[in-house]
């Protein structure tokens, strides 16, 4: 119960907070570098949705 009570709390005051928050992603693997990702050039490993953020 007080589960759900945090969850519809959160989900109400969501879209009142949205405008007010910077949009930060991050992102952490285990075994990636720099060098594995399409974005800075690698050519063996395809990773077009992070290509587009």
């Amino acid at each position: 119960m007080k589960f759900s009570i945090g969850l519809l709390f959160g989900l109400w005051m969501s879209p009142l907070m949205a405008g007010d928050q910077p949009n930060i992603l991050f992102i952490i693997a285990d075994d990636a570098s720099r060098d594995s990702f399409g974005a800075y050039g690698c050519q063996y490993v395809k990773t077009p949705g992070f290509d587009r953020i």
